[in-house]
């Protein structure tokens, strides 16, 4: 529920928010840090939608809290398939984003860069 905001947000603000990397941040580092982010954009995104696919064109719904939200009721398991088939793939790779981004993080801040400033929205931002 929070990804569509906080990628509209960033889409509306790219021009303020451009990308720059820690001082001494080499060429292939940022550039490996510039694909983890896309790719963590894009596993939170392609998540949760192969998930919705999964459970509505099957036809079983979608489990919201202490409801469910009813399926199609001309369920398409093709495309039911398809969407599982994405959901596992993507969930058996993109675990790997998550200590790939902390390794990262950490990396930095034992280096000294105040990244987590950046990401503070009561922070000032720190390069």
């Amino acid at each position: 529920m929070i990804v569509a905001p906080r990628i509209g947000y960033r889409l509306m603000n790219a021009a303020k928010y451009k990308v720059v990397h820690p001082t001494g941040t080499g060429p292939v580092e940022g550039a490996a840090a510039d694909v983890s982010h896309i790719a963590l954009y894009a596993f939170m995104t392609i998540m949760p939608a192969s998930g919705i696919a999964m459970g509505y064109f099957g036809g079983k719904g979608l489990p919201f809290f202490w409801t469910t939200i009813p399926g199609a009721s001309n369920p398409q398991g093709s495309v039911a398939k398809q969407a599982f088939s994405i959901h596992k793939t993507l969930g058996t790779y993109g675990k790997f984003l998550i200590p790939i981004h902390i390794g990262g993080a950490a990396k930095h801040s034992i280096f000294g860069k105040g990244i987590f400033n950046r990401i503070n929205p009561f922070g000032r931002p720190s390069h």
